[in-house]
C-alpha cells in the first residue's frame, strides 16, 4: 500500500470472475429508471398482506 491511499490488489483478486449477477447489475446501471430488486433477504417470508395485494394487482 502506497501514501496516496490507492487500494492495491493482489493478481489473485483480478483474475475472479465476477457472478452473473453482479454483471448483470452492472449492465442495468448504464439505463436510468432500473429498479434493483437484489437486496433483502429471502429467506424471511412476505407477509400476508403483502401478497394478497399482490395477487389483487395482477387481477
Amino acid at each position: 500500500m502506497n501514501n496516496t491511499n490507492e487500494m492495491q490488489l493482489s493478481d489473485l483478486s483480478w483474475s475472479i470472475r465476477g457472478t452473473l449477477g453482479r454483471k448483470l447489475l452492472k449492465k442495468s446501471q448504464q439505463y436510468e429508471g432500473v429498479v434493483d430488486f437484489t437486496l433483502g433477504d429471502p429467506d424471511i417470508p412476505t407477509p400476508d398482506g403483502i401478497c394478497d395485494a399482490a395477487i389483487n394487482a395482477i387481477r
